[in-house]
């Protein structure tokens, strides 16, 4: 492939990464978009490299972030290494103030998050130039192609949470009773702000995750009845066709098909948030979790975190990447899903998929 200059106007990265996903293309990807500027080096189809220049997504940052390094020494690692002049990750692989496959999760979620949010950048300029390249430091090796489906995943979830909360300037109403055991500590943090007044848009600033892991918790908490928009988009339409899905979703929970029973439920709340759909969610929702807290129940204390083959199996997503590098430094099992900013049940699969595929055992 040639060089390439274009605006992300007509041209976003969703087209340019799967043709750049075959062959031997070697190069350098590099967006920028207002403050931010991000460049992504590329090898026979592959992500080796990624960096930039936004403070949150700084290698430190990110260690702090994902609990694999505290703050302080975080910040110590830093300035030493650039006292040294030497690239951060070899510094700390040097001293042994982090393993390797701990470093190498890091640096992965790091350049994930860091392509999937430019998948959203509809403005901006995006640079590409051909040539063999040389990483600073650890070099990662990420299937083009599999980030890029990752990549397609997240935008299809935008385009559902904006289904649902179109306007960032939407405020909320906060019920808080329907919210199971009070709720996690960042869930309690998002109704907080809420009840101050807070719009779809400052809530989405609020973790250092990223938007999207804020996203999800706003979501969750929109289909628990939790959090009420103040403002809705328009009436209920066909009123009869949601009155059979609900029928249709109470049918399946008493057969015990918990699952397909709030996928209804959640299509009904796309269209409105009759308070009928948020009751079916959260019976659903509860049966469900009743079956998974033994299972999740037998596994605490007793699991083992492997190294996750590279390039990852490809049933597993960038957020069951993510998963597996909280779980490792989480003191309780139970505790970790029910943080999850994917939400308790689907955090609870991502766990079942990751020992599917051998990255967590369990001891007998």
């Amino acid at each position: 492939m040639q060089a390439l200059q274009v605006s992300l106007t007509s041209y976003r990265m969703p087209l340019l990464i799967p043709a750049l996903a075959g062959g031997s293309t070697s190069g350098t990807v590099l967006v920028e978009r207002g403050k931010v500027r991000r460049d992504f080096k590329l090898r026979d189809g592959h992500l080796v490299a990624a960096s930039s220049n936004a403070p949150w997504e700084h290698l430190s940052q990110v260690l702090s972030d994902l609990r694999i390094l505290d703050t302080p020494r975080a910040a110590e690692a830093f300035a030493a290494s650039e006292e040294k002049e030497a690239p951060l990750g070899l510094y700390l692989l040097e001293k042994g103030l982090v393993d390797r496959p701990r470093l190498l999760e890091a640096l992965e979620h790091k350049a994930r998050e860091a392509l999937f949010d430019c998948y959203t950048w509809d403005s901006g300029d995006l640079w590409f130039q051909p040539g063999e390249v040389e990483p600073r430091g650890l070099e990662l090796r990420l299937k083009l192609m599999a980030l890029h489906r990752d990549g397609e995943a997240r935008l299809r979830e935008w385009k559902a949470f904006r289904e649902v909360l179109p306007s960032p300037d939407t405020t909320f109403r906060v019920e808080r009773q329907h919210l199971r055991f009070g709720g996690t500590q960042e869930e309690r943090a998002i109704l907080d702000a809420a009840e101050m007044g807070a719009t779809v848009q400052d809530l989405l600033g609020m973790s250092r995750e990223g938007p999207m892991f804020v996203a999800r918790r706003v979501l969750h908490l929109y289909h628990r009845g939790a959090l009420v928009p103040w403002k809705q988009a328009g009436a209920l339409s066909q009123v009869a066709a949601v009155e059979a899905q609900l029928r249709r979703a109470r049918e399946l929970l008493l057969k015990g098909d918990c699952d397909r029973a709030a996928e209804i439920a959640l299509r009904v709340l796309d269209q409105t948030p009759t308070p009928e759909a948020h009751e079916v969610f959260r019976e659903a929702e509860a049966h469900a979790a009743k079956k998974l807290s033994k299972r999740v129940a037998e596994l605490e204390g007793r699991l083992n975190f492997l190294p996750i083959a590279q390039p990852p199996p490809p049933e597993l997503t960038s957020d069951d990447l993510y998963l597996h590098a909280k779980l490792r430094g989480a003191p309780s099992l139970a505790e970790a899903l029910r943080q999850s900013a994917m939400g308790e049940l689907a955090a609870a699969r991502s766990l079942f998929r990751l020992m599917d595929c051998g990255a967590v055992t369990a001891a007998a």
